[in-house]
């Protein structure tokens, strides 16, 4: 099943976590499937790692949630900007 905006709007209110920063996820890991994109957030939820996307802390959520490797691709820099361009498009 395809994830629409009413999911985005339904997980959202649900772990407290803000819609750009779900779809950067989704955007980042190429996420179209609804079921999986539930698995990773129950995923982040069970490792509490969403705590880490809920202070905005791009390099500690990619430290934990890519490992080491998140420096040299620069996953909490491409998190990071992927969330502002979905913020800038919901103001």
């Amino acid at each position: 099943m395809k994830i629409i905006e009413q999911d985005f709007k339904r997980i959202s209110k649900k772990i407290n976590l803000e819609i750009p920063i779900l779809k950067a996820l989704v955007r980042l890991e190429g996420i179209t499937d609804l079921d999986i994109f539930v698995e990773l957030i129950n995923m982040l939820v069970e490792n509490n790692w969403i705590r880490f996307l809920q202070m905005k802390d791009w390099t500690k959520f990619a430290e934990y949630f890519v490992g080491r490797l998140y420096i040299h691709n620069h996953y909490d820099i491409k998190l990071a900007t992927t969330y502002q361009l979905y913020k800038t498009q919901t103001v």
